[in-house]
């Protein structure tokens, strides 16, 4: 994504990210001025759900990623449901998206699936998290 500089117009540089932080998704985004580096940098960031136009970038710079899992000896897919079960989240989405990740169907930014594994790893479940685009 090209941004510019509100002062003078140039391209701004610019950097995005997203990472598992204390069991959170993290992002943020930071830019500057080639032009007046010192005196132009911004940043913004946040938790949770990334804004999807920032998402949308991680995305094109770093490549779309997929969760692989194996189950190892004694896993528990009632412990995986547990694990994937959100704050109102219906029963049937919750076994659908186990479905999915045994499958390895889920795909995201590395963060996303970074936390997904973090998620799911109490489950019985090896885990790793593969660029596909």
């Amino acid at each position: 994504m090209v941004t510019v500089c509100p002062e003078c117009g140039a391209e701004e540089s610019r950097d995005v990210w997203d990472q598992v932080v204390g069991g959170r998704l993290a992002w943020g985004v930071s830019g500057r001025c080639p032009a007046d580096p010192e005196h132009s940098a911004w940043e913004s960031c946040g938790w949770d759900e990334t804004p999807p136009d920032i998402r949308g970038e991680l995305l094109e710079r770093h490549g779309e990623h997929r969760l692989r899992v194996t189950p190892r000896p004694g896993w528990s897919r009632m412990r995986l449901l547990r694990a994937l079960r959100g704050e109102d989240t219906p029963l049937a989405e919750v076994k659908d998206l186990a479905s999915r990740v045994l499958a390895g169907e889920i795909t995201g930014t590395e963060g996303e699936m970074d936390l997904l594994a973090h998620r799911i790893r109490p489950a019985g479940l090896d885990d790793a998290a593969e660029r596909v685009s």
